[in-house]
């Protein structure tokens, strides 16, 4: 790529993420929490239903969602171009709005896959 850019005298950006990407989208994973319990199949319904829409407003694609003992995991390629903190912090504004149901903390990464055994030990 530095190659390319010396021998057709462009800038261009290399941007790295371990997750990847596509196009103009880069993979991050982020987890929601559940305030208490696990989530009823209505709860994952909004969670999923906020998700998708706050990622298809802002141009992006949900990959994956899984649920599992009071986690909701998200896999999802986000244009580079989008405020991320805000673009979470919408989706769980919204979601709240149904019944208070998450913690405002969401784990956000772009590095690796994560599994609910991780995330245990983040939300304490």
């Amino acid at each position: 790529m530095f190659l390319e850019s010396k021998l057709l005298e462009e800038s261009k950006i290399y941007i790295a993420s371990g997750l990847g990407g596509k196009d103009h989208r880069l993979r991050y994973v982020f987890a929601f929490a559940a305030r208490e319990g696990v989530y009823s199949d209505s709860q994952e319904n909004i969670i999923r239903g906020e998700i998708e829409y706050y990622l298809k407003k802002n141009d992006g694609i949900i990959e994956n969602i899984e649920f599992g003992e009071g986690y909701a995991i998200c896999t999802s390629l986000v244009p580079i171009y989008v405020n991320l903190v805000e673009l979470i912090q919408e989706i769980v504004s919204e979601i709240n709005q149904f019944g208070n149901f998450i913690k405002e903390n969401v784990f956000i990464t772009n590095e690796k896959p994560v599994k609910i055994k991780e995330l245990k030990d983040i939300f304490v």
